[in-house]
């Protein structure tokens, strides 16, 4: 009993020994947890401070997310389209374009400073991004087509309306908004089904306004039929493939079969068209229809370039699948 009794004060003495490493060992644990939430190892935090753009001004950091860059841009064309308008006096010489391009130049001011301010994740801003790509490239066409158009010929006022348009095209893009379609980047088929409607609608302008005009006119347009008959044929066709691919997309969200050679052909038709309307004609100098034609073929080989990327990674996933 005696013995009994000497080992249980030995055995009450181990046991707080025991009590505190282990209170030590959970108190290690829990400081490791704080730390790591401290670091910024895990993939959101990584992504957040990778998505900033830093402005330094004076001595001024300002930190903007890289997805609302584009509205700088923004911003920016409407305050030189603002002052083209005043500079050329388009009140007095074209009183109802200047109103309407005011009121472009406000309106995708305010909306682009409201996206800025605003949080990304609100759920308004894709919906406002949208819509001014819609207003914006609405407005650019407005601006620019047509012979009583005021930015008609390239300068500042042409170019900083069709950037308003074009910063509006990225901007509603912005990076992981529409990663949930298969085709990487879904904007490289709306550039696509852009550029292709602008120069289909500088076709209709070239076509309205060649047999509008005298006979001599109207047999240099004889002259470039060939070239504004197939101009026009490719960009049908480009529509049709951007309409029901994007559709496909939006419903089922599975890539389209051929979809890596119907875009390769495209860019094939389209840098014969763009050559043969820019080098022949009917549109040899600087304007909608030149410009539209070589963006066309650009986006049109951007869309091929991220089909065939998107397929090479499938076909890599699913060979590690089957290993």
């Amino acid at each position: 009993m005696a013995e009994e009794k000497k080992s249980s004060p030995v055995a009450k003495n181990k046991n707080p020994q025991e009590k505190k490493g282990k209170v030590d060992l959970n108190e290690d644990v829990e400081a490791g947890k704080q730390n790591n939430k401290l670091r910024p190892n895990s993939k959101k935090q990584t992504q957040a401070a990778e998505t900033k753009k830093h402005f330094v001004v004076g001595e001024y950091d300002i930190a903007v997310p890289q997805s609302k860059v584009p509205l700088l841009g923004n911003m920016l064309s409407a305050v030189i389209l603002f002052i083209a308008i005043f500079a050329r006096d388009l009140l007095d010489t074209h009183k109802y374009y200047a109103r309407y391009g005011l009121v472009l130049c406000l309106v995708t001011f305010v909306l682009a400073l409201i996206t800025i301010v605003l949080p990304s994740k609100n759920h308004m801003v894709k919906g406002i991004k949208y819509f001014m790509f819609i207003w914006c490239l609405v407005g650019a066409c407005v601006l620019t087509f047509g012979s009583d158009a005021p930015f008609e010929r390239t300068g500042n006022g042409y170019f900083a309306a069709w950037g308003c348009a074009l910063f509006a095209s990225v901007a509603a893009d912005a990076p992981g908004a529409l990663s949930k379609f298969t085709l990487d980047k879904m904007n490289a088929l709306i550039d696509l089904g852009a550029a292709t409607v602008t120069l289909l609608v500088a076709l209709g302008f070239e076509y309205h306004y060649r047999n509008r005009e005298s006979t001599a006119y109207t047999s240099s347009y004889d002259k470039f039929e060939l070239e504004i008959v197939y101009a026009t044929i490719v960009a049908g066709l480009t529509l049709i493939f951007v309409f029901s691919t994007s559709f496909h997309y939006t419903c089922q969200g599975d890539r389209v079969l051929g979809e890596c050679v119907v875009l390769t052909i495209l860019s094939v038709l389209w840098i014969v068209a763009a050559c043969a309307v820019t080098f022949s004609g009917p549109f040899l100098f600087t304007g909608n229809g030149y410009f539209a034609s070589w963006f066309a073929f650009l986006t049109a080989v951007r869309a091929t370039f991220f089909s065939w990327e998107h397929r090479n990674d499938v076909n890599v996933n699913s060979n590690r699948n089957a290993v």
